[in-house]
This record gives C-alpha cells, structure tokens and sequence, in this order.
C-alpha cells in the first residue's frame, strides 16, 4: 500500500536520518501517478489505461454507425424475401389452379367413360 506523498516524504526523511535507508527505495519506487484516498495511496491509478471521453464517443458512434448498416441490412433482407413470398404466394395460386383443371378434366374424362361403358352394355361384352 502506497503513502500519500506528504507521509512518504516524512518517512524518507525519518528513514534516512537513521542511515538505514530500507524503505527509501520503495517510496522512490512507488509510481507518480498514483491514486490517493484520504491518507492512503493506492498504488498505480487504474484509469489511466481507460479510454478517453472523445474515444468513448467516437466508438459509440462507430456501433451506432454499425448498428444502423446492420438494420439497413435486415431490412433489405425482410423486403427481398416479403417479395419472394409474393412471387411463392402466386406460384402456389396457380399450381392449386393447374390441379384443380386437371381433376376436372381427370372428373370428365372419368364420366365419358362411364357413359361410353353404360352405351356398350357394360365390360361385359368385351
């Protein structure tokens, strides 16, 4: 735990009237920028590495910017398969269109043969 200055350079000098000298180094060791809380230092301040306000806005701009490219996207995306669905929806209409005139021919042609049958006298003459 690092001394706030003023007790750091009182202990210096406490610590080198004695000729001991143990603790100096580590008083001169102990870095400039340190956080100090009241009395107490807490060694190397922790902010320092954190980004700065204008690099803060800068990369909240960056993810608005990126943000709002990914929803251009999105919505492009939404509109191109809305159409394709459009385009799906029809297709079905007219595949539902096609069978329905083909079981109404298959419908006819199967009443002609009936027809024709009853006309013959039935299979039986055959």
């Amino acid at each position: 735990m690092n001394l706030c200055n003023a007790q750091a350079a009182s202990c210096r000098e406490d610590n080198n009237s004695g000729g001991g000298g143990t603790l100096r180094g580590a008083f001169d060791a102990a870095p400039a920028n340190s956080l100090t809380v009241g009395e107490v230092g807490f060694g190397p301040m922790w902010h320092d590495d954190e980004p700065t306000l204008r690099e803060l806005y800068d990369k909240a701009c960056q993810s608005i910017v990126r943000l709002e490219q990914e929803a251009e996207e999105t919505k492009a995306t939404l509109a191109t398969w809305e159409v394709e669905r459009g385009i799906l929806m029809r297709e079905l209409e007219r595949l539902r269109e096609m069978v329905a005139d083909e079981r109404a021919r298959d419908a006819a042609c199967a009443e002609k043969c009936r027809d024709k049958a009853a006309a013959d006298g039935g299979w039986a003459n055959i």
